[in-house]
């Protein structure tokens, strides 16, 4: 398959600053990622969402929030009911086979030391987290709107 050109931004449609970029990929799948590892990991908001341990705001929400009782808990009396050993348990399964990624995680939400993360983590906290909102257009399918007339 021949690479094009895409645009890939938000799929609602909105377009703010660093969500939408053009990119050369073979397909749109690689285009959400390509666009991923060159533009979405480096901002600053989704590094502090990566590196931060706020139990409700950031990554660790993806862990100790899952079902509607936790949420319920927490937002009734801000009590977190996951144990540590479910924490690690769900941390372990969105990570997948990247028990490297896991371990680092964890050692950087344990310890009180930040882990610098390699780009293929935060890619695939990237597309887990947030690639599903985003959509790869090929440019040669976009229809310019108005007449030069």
């Amino acid at each position: 398959m021949s690479e094009q050109k895409y645009l890939v931004g938000l799929s609602d449609g909105t377009f703010r600053e660093r969500d939408f970029a053009i990119v050369t990929a073979p397909g749109p799948d690689e285009a959400i990622g390509q666009f991923g590892k060159l533009v979405a990991t480096k901002g600053k908001l989704f590094l502090a969402f990566v590196y931060g341990r706020v139990s409700n705001a950031d990554l660790p929400q993806h862990f100790l929030f899952v079902t509607d009782e936790e949420h319920e808990a927490f937002i009734q009396q801000g009590t977190v009911l996951a144990s540590p050993e479910l924490f690690e348990f769900r941390v372990r399964e969105f990570f997948g086979p990247h028990r490297d990624y896991a371990n680092l995680y964890l050692e950087h939400y344990w310890g009180d030391q930040d882990q610098a993360f390699p780009p293929e983590m935060l890619l695939h906290v990237w597309l887990k987290c947030f690639g599903q909102d985003y959509e790869a257009v090929a440019l040669t399918d976009i229809e310019l709107g108005g007449t030069n007339a």
